[in-house]
């Protein structure tokens, strides 16, 4: 008998143990108010986290009800089913709510509780479970947290829907709409019509660019340039007609007569006589081969004309007369043939046949 009561004690103290044990976790159960229900339907899930004495819970992280797979393998993907949660679990972003005092409710055993429910609305069919939310304590609390077993809905098809076997049934043929065409059916021809045209400008384009390149295309036609006398003789008459030195404009004079006799030699000797002064000219012109009288004569006008223009010298009626009418030979005996001034200019390895006068510009 006395072996029987100290067996007896034993038990009880075990039975003690395992209650103050009980009674010192952290329980959290989740609670579903139908376990089947219809695509579409809603179900209503009570939770309730006991508190023993002392325990401090910090927030509840919901984050995990996001994504309920399904318990049925129907592939190698995992399938979710898309739930719409309504309750407190809205007002809180990511579902991540912080337990506030007010919500943990004092039980008549000296427990505490916190209870929430919660509303879900399933638009996927299949069987899935309800997982409990992630309890988060405090960094120094030293509690466990037991979890009790998670519940599980079946969610099913309408049993008003009806999937019809059409391969037995045999359906109507209807006949094939004609429809006539308006100008839209053909608007997709004009688009490739019109990139076609582009593509053709485009190319017509880059083809005469690249022979106007290589010479093959002749924008202008070569002007057949005057003659270098006839420019001069006609210029020279004008000048002569207007007698500038009787009227007291010597120095006009003078300038208009060296530049009719530089624009002749430049467009004669193809030198550049207008830019240069009497001396550059002179040693210009000496592989051209002029006679003495010609080069006498022609460095006789262009020095006094600059004696004239530049130093306000004075010349005579005489002189004014005469440096006139040799300009006027000058032209005449050096003009050459016609024909050597319509062509291409001889180069300096070929000679510049000169017609020698029978006389001196002063005879």
């Amino acid at each position: 008998m006395k072996t029987i009561g100290q067996g007896y004690v034993l038990c009880m103290c075990f039975f003690l143990l395992l209650q103050m044990e009980a009674t010192a976790q952290i329980i959290s159960t989740v609670v579903v108010d139908k376990d089947s229900m219809d695509i579409g339907s809603k179900v209503q899930l009570a939770y309730k986290i006991t508190l023993p004495r002392g325990a401090q819970i910090k927030a509840l992280d919901y984050r995990n009800l996001d994504s309920l797979s399904s318990l049925v393998d129907t592939s190698s993907i995992p399938y979710y089913a898309e739930v719409e949660w309504t309750g407190d679990i809205n007002n809180y972003k990511k579902k991540y709510v912080i337990v506030r005092p007010n919500r943990i409710y004092q039980t008549a055993n000296g427990q505490r509780e916190y209870r929430d429910t919660l509303i879900g609305e399933f638009w996927d069919i299949g069987i899935f479970s309800i997982p409990l939310p992630r309890i988060v304590l405090d960094s120094n609390s030293m509690q466990r947290i037991m979890p009790m077993q998670s519940p599980v809905i079946r969610v099913l098809p309408p049993l008003d829907i009806t999937n019809p076997d059409t391969t037995t049934a045999i359906l109507k043929i209807k006949d094939i709409l004609v429809t006539e065409k308006t100008w839209r059916d053909y608007l997709h021809y004009l688009w490739w019509a019109l990139g076609f045209l582009i593509i053709g400008l485009l190319t017509w384009l880059y083809l005469r660019r690249k022979k106007k390149a290589e010479g093959l295309i002749v924008e202008e036609e070569e002007v057949i340039k005057e003659p270098a006398h006839i420019i001069a003789t006609r210029q020279l008459k004008v000048l002569e007609e207007q007698a500038l030195w009787t009227k007291g404009q010597t120095k006009e004079y003078h300038s208009e007569l060296t530049h009719i006799i530089r624009e002749y030699l430049e467009n004669r000797y193809e030198i550049n006589a207008l830019e240069s002064t009497t001396d550059q000219i002179s040693k210009a012109l000496r592989k051209h081969n002029l006679t003495d009288t010609h080069q006498t004569d022609l460095n006789g006008i262009l020095q006094i004309a600059d004696l004239v223009k530049f130093a306000k010298a004075e010349t005579t009626g005489d002189i004014n007369e005469s440096f006139l009418v040799k300009a006027k030979a000058f032209v005449e005996q050096t003009k050459g043939n016609i024909s050597d001034t319509l062509t291409d200019p001889p180069s300096d390895a070929e000679s510049t046949e000169i017609v020698e006068p029978n006389e001196s510009i002063d005879g």
